[in-house]
């Protein structure tokens, strides 16, 4: 799998990423219902099949100006085929570079075979004289190439491995040494079910976790491992101290956030059927010594799950131009 697709299938996979049952049953949960949540959430980003819908709202509002963007859309992934798609369509308001109107856009992205991409939305911004519905065709290939021409040093890293995201190998060491962390700032409860499928809500304490030592120790083994070659050992440990202070303040200002995941799972199958992220926060300026009104974010993202089957099927367009000629 190349660059773009396996970036693809990690944004999926992070959605809900996977945490032992050990950790949800300290949590709160009864030995059998923490069985069930984490084996709903443990997801292999190598080999899993998705076919899902989703709706994302931000929206952040600060020194008078509001800035939002909604979105949604569908996404498949079809490792064993090679196959993924992921669509979005929706609006950006309020950015003031970008005059502050309300910009519609509408893409999407195809992998076909592993090695065929085909992208429509964005030929108009190649050529205006382009219908932006215009398909364009790229090997996935030159994906890869492309991006690691911006960004040469990326291969040095321990992101990249043969010229390509080891996606399997970043989430492991996220989840180990990221997510992992979380297990002792959250807490977990199943409500009432809904629709016949389990309702877990997981809150997470994120002020306390971003100050915590089991952060500080996870990112003391993931910022290593993710520089690769690529930063001097001194520099990290430099950055590794600027970053202590920095999360010090980051925790103070999240600690009156609300960090709610909602969880929806089959209880016959153990699947999940759903999933919902919601945070808001409101940080007070006067607690970074300045003065103003309060800066307030809130972001939804709520993500269902459709049975992978007979429909979940990625094909190429009929229609598409391919700007290389081949």
């Amino acid at each position: 799998m190349k660059f773009l697709p396996k970036s693809i299938l990690l944004l999926v996979v992070l959605l809900v990423s996977s945490a032992c049952s050990a950790a949800f049953e300290t949590a709160g949960l009864s030995a059998d219902d923490a069985v069930l949540l984490s084996g709903a959430l443990n997801v292999d980003p190598t080999t899993a099949s998705a076919d899902f819908d989703y709706s994302f709202d931000f929206s952040l509002t600060a020194e008078g100006e509001t800035i939002s963007v909604i979105t949604n859309g569908r996404g498949i992934s079809d490792p064993a085929n090679g196959n993924s798609l992921l669509s979005m369509a929706g609006e950006i308001a309020g950015v003031p570079d970008l005059g502050g109107a309300a910009l519609p856009y509408d893409l999407e992205i195809r992998t076909i075979n592993t090695n065929d991409l085909y992208i429509r939305g964005i030929a108009s911004l190649m050529d205006p004289s382009m219908d932006p519905n215009q398909w364009i065709y790229l090997p996935a290939d030159m994906t890869t190439q492309m991006a690691l021409a911006q960004a040469p040093m990326a291969e040095s890293t321990g992101v990249i491995q043969d010229g390509q995201v080891d996606v399997a190998g970043l989430y492991s060491t996220l989840n180990d040494n990221f997510f992992g962390s979380f297990a002792n700032y959250m807490t977990a409860e199943r409500v009432d079910d809904m629709d016949g499928m389990a309702h877990f809500v997981v809150n997470l304490q994120v002020g306390d976790w971003l100050g915590s030592d089991e952060l500080s120790a996870g990112l003391e083994t993931l910022v290593p491992a993710l520089a690769g070659d690529l930063v001097p050992a001194e520099e990290i440990e430099a950055s590794m101290m600027q970053a202590g202070m920095v999360l010090g303040m980051a925790s103070m200002l999240a600690e009156s956030g609300t960090y709610q995941l909602d969880y929806f799972v089959e209880p016959n199958s153990g699947l999940l059927a759903q999933a919902t992220i919601t945070f808001a926060l409101e940080i007070d300026p006067a607690m970074l010594g300045e003065e103003g009104d309060p800066a307030v974010m809130d972001m939804v993202l709520d993500v269902q799950f459709r049975a992978f089957g007979p429909d979940s099927v990625v094909v190429a367009p009929e229609d598409f131009i391919d700007p290389m000629g081949g």
